[in-house]
């Protein structure tokens, strides 16, 4: 259970997502229980201190604990530049960063200074050598894209941009967790601004995103960009009108919006894993020796 300290304020991460004409919040309460609520785009500006108090009359039970609220949203693939780096031994966090900011330096066509970034770090083991591998993959979008994205919140200050595919994978684990380790599920997101497929493929999240809601068509992309053909389709679907599924989907229900779900779980599965591939990070550097990674920056 959470419990927060009496003395100072505890940041409570609130995930936050528009789908059509409606914001749509989730959080956890201090019990680790799922909190909801769905207003209107108006009232974001207009009654920014009501959706406070709201929230705060909804989280806290003991008026003497005082909260700090971390708003996370997410913005969709098409925004974000991506790229992934099979780096031959594992990275220290100033290694990452170093490792970052080379590449966007290299490959994209505007100063650092006009790009917001972040990036996954996943340390690959194998099993026939004794050595450990890095996979790294860098996010990046403009800052005018993340400006564009947080304006259409008024009122409403965003801590974290999140990856949409990310943020729907952690909510998608997150009620189904028996289906965490199989890749080969294909994922389906549709809400009323969004419809995209995704595989969590080991080392690779597979993305295809469309405008169009038809998902025979969405599943012909994925089939012909990725050449392949998946035996199992989850789907979840947010929609103010909804057609028939096709009868090889499998309908993911549930009450909450899984978008902002999905954006307040974030953090959650970020520190456990870093904080483990760290750990074998110095496990690996005092038992072997590395030849050092060269950085040269133009």
């Amino acid at each position: 259970m959470l419990i927060p300290s009496r003395n100072k304020p505890h940041t409570l991460p609130i995930g936050i997502w528009l789908n059509g004409d409606t914001v749509e919040f989730v959080w956890f309460d201090q019990h680790e229980t799922i909190q909801m609520c769905q207003i209107v785009p108006a009232q974001l500006s207009d009654y920014h201190a009501f959706i406070h108090h709201r929230l705060e009359q909804k989280t806290i039970d003991d008026q003497e604990i005082q909260y700090h609220f971390q708003f996370i949203t997410a913005i969709l693939p098409h925004r974000i530049w991506s790229k992934t780096l099979i780096i031959p031994h594992l990275l220290t966090d100033q290694e990452c960063e170093q490792q970052c900011r080379y590449t966007l330096h290299h490959e994209l066509p505007m100063p650092l200074e006009q790009v917001w970034y972040d990036y996954c770090y996943t340390p690959i083991s194998h099993p026939t050598q004794a050595s450990t591998s890095t996979n790294l993959t860098i996010f990046a979008l403009t800052k005018d894209s993340a400006q564009a994205h947080m304006a259409l919140f008024p009122g409403i200050d965003i801590s974290v941009l999140d990856h949409a595919a990310h943020a729907i994978l952690r909510a998608f684990y997150y009620l189904r967790p028996e289906l965490q380790s199989d890749p080969e599920i294909l994922w389906v997101y549709q809400d009323d601004n969004a419809c995209l497929a995704f595989q969590n493929y080991p080392h690779e999240l597979r993305i295809v995103q469309q405008e169009s809601s038809n998902l025979n068509i969405l599943l012909a992309k994925f089939r012909q960009r990725y050449i392949y053909e998946p035996d199992r389709c989850i789907i979840y679907r947010n929609l103010s009108e909804s057609e028939e599924l096709p009868e090889y989907f499998e309908e993911l229900k549930t009450i909450f919006p899984v978008m902002a779900l999905g954006c307040a779980l974030w953090g959650r599965d970020n520190k456990a894993a870093q904080q483990a591939a760290r750990e074998e990070a110095e496990k690996q550097r005092t038992s072997h020796k590395q030849i050092p990674y060269q950085y040269e920056m133009d």
